[in-house]
This record gives C-alpha cells, structure tokens and sequence, in this order.
C-alpha cells in the first residue's frame, strides 16, 4: 500500500466563523453574573467536557495543556444535546464553542479569559477543482447563516 502526501496547496479554506471557548453554568449558578473567568477560577468546578476528538475539547486541551492547573473532569460526552442536558440537570458546568451555545435555554455562556482561546469553523474545497454552482451558494448561505451572525451578539458578553 501506498501512502501519498497532499499538499496543503492544493485545498482552499473558506472561513465561516472565529469563536472562542466559553464557560457554560446554569442562569441560576453565582458564576453566572461573571463577566468571564480565568483557568484558574475553572479549577474549582466539576466539569461535564465534550469528548477528547471533538473540535471544542481539542481545542480545551490545546489552551490548558501547557499549565499547571488541574481540573476536575468527571464526565467525557460526544453528544453535545446530552452534554447540555447534563450541565442543567446538574451541578456541572462545561466548555464549548460561543457559537453551540445560542439559544440553549438555562445556561450563561461566560467567556474564557486566556490567550489563543480561538476556533475557527472552516469549509475546505479542492483548489481549481470544480464545484457545482449549488454548493458554492450553499457555502455562502453558511457563512451568512443566522447562527453564525448572532455570534456577533454573544462576543460583547
């Protein structure tokens, strides 16, 4: 078996939105009225985290894997409709992408005060490779998406 290497000239990336990471607790918890937290702070409570592969942990991982803080991850989940359902049935609290998060009725989405806490949602295409006119627009109804422009609306939180 032959194994090729691509080159990365060959994809082009569309970028349809940069968030950040944010702490999720239920409206009703006392850290609800921050307006962001620090790693430090996130020590103190017991997590509900998407599982390690997906795009929200990785990037966690990435963010926190360079400290000396230790956090109390109790629970791993790659279904983020359970994950929701856990942080407001519990006492556990999460950290997502601000962009999973709107509308979710019942949690605060505060953001996480620590450089490089960015993602990107990204769509990648062949370079000169051809593209049915239909896609093209689909990719373009993305980036102009509701979801992704009430972002906007969460990054002054």
């Amino acid at each position: 078996m032959k194994h090729y290497a691509l080159s990365y000239m060959l994809f082009m990336s569309t970028t349809l939105s940069a968030q950040k990471q944010y702490f999720l607790p239920t409206g009703d918890s006392s850290m609800a009225k921050e307006k962001s937290i620090t790693l430090e702070q996130l020590e103190r409570y017991c997590l509900a985290m998407p599982a390690k592969g997906l795009q929200a942990r990785n990037a966690f991982d990435k963010v926190t894997g360079h400290t000396d803080h230790h956090y109390k991850i109790k629970v791993e989940i790659n279904t983020i409709g359970l994950l929701f359902k856990l942080v407001s049935q519990t006492k556990y609290v999460t950290v997502l992408s601000e962009s999973t998060v709107i509308d979710e009725p019942g949690l605060r989405a505060i953001p996480i005060d620590v450089p490089g806490n960015d993602m990107e949602g990204c769509i990648h295409t062949l370079k000169n490779g051809y593209m049915k006119a239909s896609a093209r627009e689909f990719i373009h109804m993305l980036g102009q998406s509701t979801a992704i422009l009430k972002n906007s609306t969460l990054k002054g939180m």
